[in-house]
């Protein structure tokens, strides 16, 4: 598994990137947190 704090690495090389942790959240963030999940999504297609 990959610790957390590579995401930060990544998201810190990525150029216009945006990093959004969700507490507890796993792989399967998406059923987890589905109406959090939908909102950061949609603020990321719009």
């Amino acid at each position: 598994m990959c610790p957390p704090a590579n995401a930060s690495i990544l998201a810190g090389r990525i150029n216009g990137s945006r990093l959004v942790r969700i507490e507890d959240g796993g792989h399967g963030l998406m059923y987890q947190y589905p109406e959090k999940f939908g909102e950061i999504l949609l603020s990321f297609l719009g």
